[in-house]
């Protein structure tokens, strides 16, 4: 709810969720202020489902190769800490700064604002490429380790193997989220390096510190740097980034191109019917060009021309 404030008094503007001083701030609240806010939290909504999709279908995957058994295949701290450090900041931040499209467009062209009518960025069509997101990149992320696992020399335990996995749930939602914004600052930039900076502190710690009595030695001790001494490690990840990120960058590419071309169409259509409904008159530097409705004729008049023109 949005209220004025006014000389009447101010108790509609305290119970109000905002409140203005004049009504001219209304234009910028709706049009800038009001896109920016759907398109947040439209996207925040989506990224959760997604994310959450890819950290839990790789155990799912694992139950098909370890008989159905209970045996977890990441370790908990990292089911603990996906949701609170590995992948909340640049979400976070994209909460609080995505800018589609920046002020003084939104502001010159109004009809923006009409794409986000009736919900339109949170309905089934516009989930449904989240969710098939979600899938490939969980069937990436648990799928190339598990087919690589023999280029992995004496690193054959279930610890090891989740940790890889999990590192590349780690790389890839924080690769979605890189793809899907489009207002890239230095906060976002920020964001992403302390989701991998805190997933190298948090697993390194806990490599090489007995954080919990009665650990047993081999169960999680030394598995992360000797992981991060492996050349296959990195160019898994590597891997693992890009094969799972390029369907989303040339789908987010042919979406952009798609709706280009279509609303350089309807311009077209919408240009040739104002035209055929309208007479104008289009001033030029020493000339006037005219357009008749009636007759559906366009010609030039001006006297400086009939010099240059033959004689009937």
């Amino acid at each position: 709810m949005e209220s004025i404030l006014g000389k009447e008094g101010r108790q509609a503007a305290r119970s109000a969720d905002f409140a203005i001083s004049k009504f001219g701030y209304l234009r910028r609240a709706i049009l800038v202020h009001g896109h920016w806010y759907y398109v947040r939290l439209a996207n925040l909504a989506n990224y959760f489902f997604y994310k959450n999709v890819v950290f839990i279908m790789p155990q799912f995957f694992f139950s098909f190769n370890s008989n159905f058994s209970t045996q977890p295949i990441f370790n908990g701290l990292f089911l603990m800490n996906f949701n609170i450090f590995f992948s909340s900041v640049p979400i976070f931040v994209f909460g609080l700064t995505e800018q589609p499209y920046s002020a003084e467009t939104l502001l010159s062209q109004p009809h923006l604002y009409k794409r986000n009518r009736k919900n339109s960025l949170m309905t089934v069509k516009k989930f449904l490429p989240w969710f098939l997101s979600s899938l490939w990149h969980s069937v990436v992320v648990y799928y190339l380790p598990y087919l690589s696992w023999n280029n992995f020399d004496n690193m054959n335990d279930i610890s090891t193997f989740g940790t890889i996995v999990f590192t590349g749930v780690v790389v890839v939602a924080n690769c979605k989220m890189a793809v899907e914004t489009r207002y890239m600052s230095w906060w976002f930039l920020a964001s992403q390096l302390f989701s991998y900076a805190s997933y190298l502190f948090f697993a390194g710690m806990f490599s090489e510190v007995d954080l919990r009595p009665g650990l047993q030695a081999g169960e999680f001790h030394h598995v992360f740097f000797s992981m991060l001494s492996s050349v296959c490690f990195w160019l898994l990840m590597l891997l693992v980034g890009v094969t799972a990120t390029i369907p989303d960058i040339i789908f987010a590419v042919v979406r952009h191109s798609w709706k280009n071309l279509v609303r350089h169409f309807k311009g077209l259509g919408k240009g040739s019917k104002w035209l055929k409904t309208h007479q104008t008159s289009i001033p030029l530097t020493n000339s006037t060009l005219l357009f008749s409705k009636r007759s559906g004729t366009l010609t030039i008049s001006n006297s400086t021309l009939t010099s240059y023109l033959p004689n009937a």
